[in-house]
């Protein structure tokens, strides 16, 4: 798997993964814990694809300066961002993301200016892939006995605020 610091110079696709570190109220961060674990599959080979994973700060300023960076870099097909809930109890996969409502704390005591992702950005940034059909096909199809549902209400913090940028 590649290394998210530097440009990649593989003609495959792309697929950008990442997790976050620790924040207070999870010492051991399970995104990373997630993230890291692709290691231990052969998906690159398997898929055809370069892998790249990265652990991310939780900090809004870090997101806000390296995810642009990093896709301008890597130019991927397909951007993961894998984060944690306390109140999640199951595999949710997010349909969009909203641009206000950030007013949260990251790890430095942080928040973006007015709560905002983008000052001038749109409401609502809408993923253009079926989490309806993926998660349905996850619960028909997996042996791992973990429901998965489509989730239209991502929760305001670091990792929601990774899709604005």
């Amino acid at each position: 798997m590649g290394d998210a610091s530097v440009e990649v110079k593989d003609s495959r696709p792309v697929i950008y993964v990442t997790g976050f570190g620790p924040f207070p109220s999870h010492a051991v961060n399970a995104s990373q814990l997630a993230v890291d674990g692709l290691a231990n599959f052969n998906l690159e080979e398997e898929l055809g694809v370069k892998l790249v994973t990265e652990t991310m700060k939780v900090e809004y300023n870090y997101v806000q300066k390296t995810i642009p960076q990093r896709w301008a870099n890597l130019k991927p097909k397909l951007t993961v961002h894998v984060g944690v809930s306390g109140q999640a109890e199951t595999l949710t996969l997010e349909q969009l993301a909203h641009n206000a409502g950030y007013n949260r704390q990251d790890n430095c005591g942080c928040m973006p200016g007015s709560g905002l992702c983008i000052p001038d950005g749109d409401q609502v940034i809408h993923s253009g892939i079926r989490m309806d059909l993926i998660s349905r096909n996850i619960n028909k199809n997996t042996g791992l006995n973990l429901p998965c549902v489509k989730s239209t209400d991502a929760d305001s913090y670091v990792t929601s605020f990774t899709t604005c940028p």
